[in-house]
């Protein structure tokens, strides 16, 4: 049987699906884990003990309850859910910036006035070299210093359990892609008694459609062609049609940047990722088949329908029912066919313990033909009078 470090080193890092929230940081309770922005995935850092003239590395994991195995988003295969309640919205304040932002500030906003939440973990964008770091906002006046989240990376989730217990927080918006969603979900739904501080603090899950995150080397790159400074660029966007990168920079200027240029900066995970609309937040908010200065927003819950209804009351945004849900499902679609991916992944994964487990070695061969083999067409079998193993079917 795998130890928890060998699970997640086997089926999650070595084979490049880690999601990058930094939600097993966060669950850690022995303090193990460590995940710098700039590294791909968590490393364990041991924990060595002098015994005598030796030094010993302590063994604090034999005896957890494998919390950062129970919260890791990759660990678990996620069902698609039904696309409704799918509406166009834009604030009514006069403003022409990101409209994805601005909707998020306004779904927070209401959080806050009526105690839903009593802070929110959001990505921001350090002012002095441009790089993104995860902030927590503890009231309306600090949602306005943020600079929303951006298409660079950053282990958002790490810090989670250090701030609700600093802070006493016990309803705390998270506001993430798809992945930390995912995270959040396999911790609320988790039974285990060491993630109860976490589970009962979070207030609101808001997921943010997403093809895919850029590793911080993009900063680099994109300040080298357009000739300024990292600090400079405040805002990083998908185009609607994800044609192009959109950056903002400090100066007001706005600039365009082809999109498969910067493809060499995705984040290898994000390729092993299928879910495209963030299903299993409480609220979805993306560009993708909205009107110009609209989002489009979906609610998957009570919780979110009731967010959105508060919202609505206070008039802080307005409601079109004009979305297109063809190009929303196309987006979808497109990344639910990483799947084949996953299943090589998982294949790959089999193949690689059945090298210690004989017993596994005749199912790893079956997986693999199974993956190469074309299913035989009944119909066809039934006009021939049966298999000759011709393979024509």
């Amino acid at each position: 049987m795998l130890s928890k470090q060998q699970k997640l080193e086997n089926e999650v890092w070595n084979v490049d699906r880690c999601a990058g929230c930094g939600m097993c940081v966060a669950a850690c309770s022995r303090g193990r884990l460590e995940f710098k922005p700039e590294m791909e995935h968590p490393i364990f850092i041991p924990k060595m003990k002098t015994v005598g003239l030796s030094v010993v590395d302590i063994d604090t994991c034999s005896f957890c309850e494998g919390m950062c195995i129970e919260s890791c988003p990759r660990l678990r295969e996620w069902e698609e859910r039904e696309l409704k309640d799918v509406i166009s919205v834009k604030t009514t304040r006069n403003i022409t910036s990101n409209p994805i932002n601005e909707i998020i500030i306004d779904l927070l906003s209401t959080g806050f006035m009526n105690g839903f939440i009593d802070a929110a973990l959001i990505m921001d964008v350090n002012r002095w070299d441009g790089t993104p770091y995860s902030k927590i906002v503890r009231s309306i006046e600090e949602l306005y210093e943020v600079s929303g989240n951006q298409k660079v990376w950053n282990p958002i989730l790490s810090n989670l359990y250090h701030e609700v217990i600093k802070n006493d927080f016990h309803q705390i918006a998270i506001i993430g892609p798809p992945c930390v969603a995912q995270a959040v979900r396999r911790v609320t739904e988790s039974k285990i008694e060491g993630l109860a501080i976490l589970r009962k603090s979070i207030g609101i899950v808001i997921g943010l459609f997403c093809s895919g995150y850029y590793e911080t080397a993009l900063l680099e790159d994109l300040s080298s062609h357009l000739g300024v400074s990292s600090a400079e660029i405040i805002s990083i966007t998908s185009s609607v049609k994800g044609e192009y990168l959109e950056i903002k920079l400090n100066t007001g200027k706005n600039v365009t940047f082809p999109l498969e240029e910067e493809q060499k900066y995705l984040r290898k995970a994000c390729a092993r990722c299928t879910d495209y609309v963030a299903n299993m937040a409480d609220i979805s908010i993306g560009q993708t088949g909205s009107q110009v200065g609209f989002a489009s927003l979906i609610t998957w819950n009570t919780k979110g329908r009731s967010f959105l209804n508060n919202c609505l009351n206070l008039g802080l945004i307005e409601v079109s029912e004009d979305v297109d849900l063809k190009t929303i499902s196309a987006a979808c679609s497109d990344k639910q066919r990483r799947k084949r991916t996953q299943t090589f992944d998982s294949l790959l994964i089999y193949s690689l313990e059945s090298l210690t487990d004989e017993n596994r070695l005749a199912e790893a061969k079956n997986r693999f033909m199974g993956l190469f083999t074309q299913k035989k067409n009944e119909k066809t079998l039934k006009i021939r009078g049966g298999c000759n193993g011709c393979s024509s079917c």
